[in-house]
């Protein structure tokens, strides 16, 4: 048998438990760094990579990486103590992180427990043929550090799609890393982005769904697989609702096809072939017998190469040749042409590619064409389409996997794997020759032993840029700079000013895997006593897992509740969050688009304040249940509630839909609850509990909740979802997590107490009160719903969304006062908005009496705001307006909503506050005016000319006092009558 890369395979191996551990594990090797020393062992090959030195003793400084010394300051050995008491330069402080300036605080008592990990972690010796322990890795982690990270951070969106006031992230590299890998296999324009293993795939399985429901709609496909990760297809299977088939490609070629002709309808339904160089049990699947049924049935072709990605893509061709290693493009292909290609190299549809790091839960690169798949729908939150399945994606990761890929280039250092019912071992850089030694002592006496020589390799080979070095400083220097005033987010950007400095001392240590487990097992239980599940009894109903966010919370939490009832109807409001529908939309299965019947899902309107129209929710199961009743179908009903987690931030009234359902005849099956935001600060009295279960106060208990870390306590971009679960009906859907994820949020649950995160709610609170008191004194229209932290006002000039970060939805934006918001910033954004309109007026004072002379008689100039009524009359004129000659094409309804929604046109009105004339105005976030049409009473017909120079002064004023550009095209001063 043939394996895609060097390996380690020990068979006829007599395990000593005390020397060798009876995992699995991938093997990675270094394919760069010198001439490899096979030797042929007794059913094994054994590749011997070169020594790099690892100890304290072997390395005198990481100048390998940067040429930058990464000092450490320890006194009495309180490295962790040390590093937090010098980052008080950069802290943002908040009630509670001002507190811990002071000496006698008891997160300095924590801070000597931490001290302790960091000790013991330092110092452990790590396994030699771990798939974690790779000395490149663990030495970036510590660069990462050196630079300043981890700083609060969002890789949200696909990496081309960048709104340019969140500036927290890293997405250069990132499409770095999509065209560097994407070239190796022919296509350096190929999309994609990073993520984990599971979600990587999940997602190129997506694409070429996507792909067959848009080129050929009729056709319903089938996954279909040999030795691909079982547990990811499971992952597909529910959220995208393919039907999957396993087949044994060791079967002849003639079966086979039998086999898969009788599964497609004989070719009627395309088959998505899930193919893998290497899983996690050692096999791989058998590339030339895919290509063979390529011939005889229209099929696509996936590939995973998490663990053998980089080095099959840098082997000589002649290694190739020897090892007998297939070349990969990623490409389309029509559904009938074989896999081969001309050149005979194999078409791949899409393609996961991961690095060095060969734990499940390492970052991997997901690589499609760019021309794959479709167009998700643009979310004016995110500014984006956002076709991602977490959402949130945590950058570092992202720049480590980058960093990686720049320190070895063309080199790789990709993963390879040895067979299924062997002890596999992970030859690292830093393996040395007496631990294959050590192997070898204690196999079969029949084992002949052989010599090599230990070739050492410095680390100083294969350093980083000083450029990279600096800009990323710079960066993260900037981020400093630009916290501060990022108030559109729901995210707590300032604890890991304080914590973050503490969390980069970790970077570049491995954190052991049992004391994960335990402080997961621990953080997830304290999280279900706080939704009220207090015996182990009743907790034993209930699975909780760590997530990478939110969204991907949300998306586990409904295909959980579909797990228990297959055939429900689910129901959410039309503010949830975007990933809800995106789910929907997602899912052949909810949608029924392979069956004669409607979607098994309803959008819901809300009313004014973002929550959910209970009426309406009711007349829409009243309609669904009776549709199943003519069927002779039982009823179920999914609810998605919302709990703060929506634009205006309001929360569903689970008691008042209880009660209405209730009296209609309806009883809710399921309730799953996003509280990404509220859930981080409290239960918001919200409880946990079996189906149709009620707390002593009648309100329904919910089965599922959805929480973010990332949101009200500011660590790194992660979260938890806990679900109703009487078997396993959570493990297939949620992916490994990095060890990062439980240690941070573990610090915070020890550093934060509960007094301390309901002290910073009301400061948060106190801070939206100030907001609203501030604009409602300038006459801004706001909305806020009852004491919550999310402050909705009409939509100010561009340039000031940019500079706060603010995020629109219509005509509005929302300003969050998240704990790094402090009262100074909230008063100097009140201040933007009163410097704004005094710098209209005085604009409006030279103006007023020249248009009062043109149109004789008295005016008043005002400033066109969204939320006002004067806003709604504009944007009604805009459907009656004529232009003044036939040189103007009609005035397009965006022009005129683009022109409102920018907050600096001007409305003419008389003494009636009837509108005379409306000079539209367009603000950019270059801060820039695009110079609008002029909308004028057809009674002014004759004062056209003079009416356009003195929109010219007017608009000419405004952006000098603003000290914005004037941009003019072919729309700007045409004239339109009304």
């Amino acid at each position: 048998m043939e394996w895609p890369g060097p390996v380690v395979l020990l068979n006829n191996f007599e395990k000593d438990e005390h020397i060798v551990s009876s995992y699995l594990y991938p093997l990675s090797s270094s394919q760069s760094l010198n001439e490899k020393i096979l030797q042929r062992l007794k059913g094994a090959v054994v590749t011997v990579e070169p020594h790099i030195p690892t100890s304290e003793s072997e390395i005198e400084s990481t100048d390998a990486l940067t040429g930058a010394s990464l000092t450490c300051i320890e006194r009495s050995g309180k490295t962790i103590q040390q590093t937090f008491y010098e980052s008080q330069s950069q802290w943002i402080d908040d009630p509670i992180i001002s507190q811990w300036r002071d000496p006698n605080h008891r997160v300095h008592q924590v801070l000597s427990k931490v001290n302790g990990l960091y000790r013991a972690w330092s110092s452990a010796q790590a396994s030699p043929f771990s798939p974690s322990a790779n000395v490149f890795s663990l030495q970036i982690g510590r660069f990462l550090a050196d630079v300043g990270l981890p700083w609060h951070n969002n890789q949200i969106n696909m990496p081309n799609e960048i709104d340019t006031s969140w500036p927290f992230h890293f997405k250069s590299f990132e499409m770095g890393i999509l065209r560097a890998k994407g070239a190796r296999v022919g296509d350096p324009d190929a999309s994609g982005y990073v993520s984990n293993t599971s979600e990587a795939n999940c997602y190129c399985i997506r694409a070429l769904q996507q792909e067959l429901r848009e080129k050929h709609p009729t056709r319903r496909p089938i996954l279909v697989y040999d030795h691909f990760d079982a547990k990811i297809l499971k992952s597909a299977e529910a959220f995208f609702g393919p039907e999957l088939h396993q087949i044994s490609l060791s079967n002849g070629r003639n079966d086979l096809i039998h086999d898969l002709k009788n599964v497609t309808a004989d070719g009627a339904r395309p088959i998505i072939f899930t193919a893998t160089l290497g899983n996690a049990n050692g096999e791989h699947d058998d590339m030339e017998m895919i290509c063979e049924i390529s011939h005889a049935l229209p099929l696509f072709l996936h590939v995973d190469a998490t663990r053998s990605f980089d080095y099959i893509t840098t082997l000589p061709k002649r290694d190739r040749h020897q090892l007998g290693i297939q070349v990969f493009t990623l490409g389309m292909k029509t559904l009938d042409q074989s896999l081969r290609s001309t050149d005979g190299s194999i078409i791949a549809g899409t393609i996961v590619a991961g690095g060095f790091d060969c734990d499940a839960s390492a970052p991997a690169v997901a690589l499609k064409p760019a021309s794959l798949g479709v167009n998700h729908e643009r979310v004016a939150y995110t500014r984006a389409s956002d076709s991602t399945l977490a959402g949130s994606r945590d950058a570092v990761s992202i720049l480590w996997l980058a960093l990686q890929e720049l320190q070895l280039g063309e080199a790789g250092l990709g993963g390879s794997l040895a067979g299924k019912g062997e002890v596999v071992l992970t030859v690292q850089p830093q393996v040395k020759l007496e631990d294959v030694e050590s192997v070898i002592s204690v196999m079969s006496p029949t084992t002949q032993h052989y010599n090599a020589t230990d070739l050492e390799q410095d680390p100083t080979g294969y350093p980083i840029h000083e450029n990279i070095v600096n800009d990323l400083r710079a960066t993260v220097q900037s981020w400093k700079i630009a916290t501060r005033s990022a108030a559109g987010y729901p995210f707590h950007m300032g604890s890991l000013s304080a914590l973050g400095p503490v969390i980069g001392r970790f970077l570049g240590l491995l954190i052991p895997d049992d004391w994960v487990q335990a402080r997961s097992g621990e953080i997830l239980t304290a999280r279900m006593e706080t939704f009220g599940l207090h015996t182990a009894q009743d907790r034993s109903e209930f699975q909780g897992a760590f997530t990478n966010g939110s969204t991907i919370g949300n998306r586990v939490g409904i295909h959980v509740a579909l797990r228990h009832f297959p055939d429900a109807f689910i129901y959410f409001s039309s503010e949830s969050h975007y990933s809800v529908i995106k789910t929907m939309r997602d899912c052949d299965a909810l949608t029924n688009r392979w069956v004669d019947r409607g979607p098994l899902y309803s959008q819901i309107p809300s009313d004014a304040s973002g929550r959910i129209l209970v009426e309406a929710l009711v007349q829409q199961a009243l309609m669904d249940k009776m549709q199943c009743l003519r069927r002779g179908e039982g009823y179920h009903m999914i609810l998605f509630a919302n709990i703060g987690t929506t634009f205006a931030g309001a929360r569903d009234d689970l008691a008042r839909i209880h009660s209405s359902l209730n009296a209609a005849g309806i009883d809710i099956s399921y309730i799953h609850v996003n509280g990404a935001l509220d859930f981080g600060f409290d239960n918001c009295g919200i409880a946990l509990g079996p189906p149709g279960s009620t707390g002593p106060d009648e309100l329904p208990r919910v089965q599922g909740i959805t929480l973010s870390h990332h949101k009200a306590m500011g660590n790194m971009v992660s979260g938890e979802v806990i679900c109703y679960s009487l078997g396993d009906e959570l493990a297939s859907l949620v992916s490994p997590i990095e060890p990062r994820v439980v240690f941070e949020t573990w610090l915070y649950s020890q550093i934060y107490t509960s007094s301390d995160v309901g002290m910073m709610l009301q400061y948060c609170r106190a801070n939206a009160t100030r907001l609203v008191s501030g604009l409602e004194r300038l006459g801004v229209a706001t909305k806020r719903n009852g004491q919550e932290l999310i402050v909705v006002l009409e939509r100010p000039p561009a340039w000031i969304i940019e500079e706060f970060s603010l995020r629109p939805q219509g005509d509005w934006v929302h300003f969050i006062t998240m704990p790094h918001i402090s009262p100074e910033t909230v008063d100097f954004f009140v201040e933007r908005i009163a410097s704004l309109e005094r710098q209209c007026e005085i604009a409006f004072s030279y103006v007023r009496p020249l248009l009062s002379s043109s149109f004789m008689r008295w005016v008043e100039l005002r400033r066109v705001q969204c939320g006002s009524r004067l806003g709604a009359k504009v944007a009604k004129l805009a459907q009656s307006l004529q232009p003044l000659n036939s040189a103007y094409d009609a005035c397009p309804n965006a022009t005129v909503n683009a022109c409102i929604r920018g907050a600096l046109s001007v409305a003419v009105i008389d003494e009636d506050e009837q509108l005379q004339a409306v000079f539209l105005a367009e603000s950019l976030r270059d801060m820039s005016i695009r110079v609008g049409p002029i909308l004028m009473a057809s009674a002014y017909r004759d004062c056209t000319r003079a009416t356009m120079e003195i929109g010219a002064q007017l608009v000419g004023f405004i952006a000098r006092y603003m000290q914005a550009k004037l941009r003019t095209d072919e729309a700007s001063y045409a004239m339109y009558l009304f």
